[in-house]
């Protein structure tokens, strides 16, 4: 079963929704894995370090190292461990 965050409610808690619309509240973040996107250009949120907030696009995913490499839009590529990353699903114009 997959699931989605809904909304970050404390520092390190969140509220998340599963595929079939069950909602568990106040999910400590180390209780969760982040998604890797698998195919190439797919967005990702950056989570933490100096580009956290912004969206970017996977170029490639080093599986053995856990590390990523992210295209910026107007700054670059970055390389970010998959912990820092997480792919976004659904409409997220509202974060840009």
């Amino acid at each position: 079963m997959q699931f989605v965050v809904e909304d970050v409610t404390e520092r390190d808690r969140c509220v998340l929704k599963s595929d079939d619309g069950d909602v568990l509240d106040r999910i400590k973040s180390s209780q969760i894995e982040t998604v890797i996107p698998k195919s190439p250009s797919s967005a990702v949120f950056i989570l933490h370090g100096r580009e956290k907030g912004k969206i970017g696009s996977l170029i490639t995913r080093d599986m053995k190292n856990e590390l990523g490499v992210v295209k910026i839009p107007d700054e670059g590529v970055v390389e970010l461990h998959f912990d820092d990353i997480c792919e976004i699903v659904g409409d997220f114009d509202d974060l840009l």
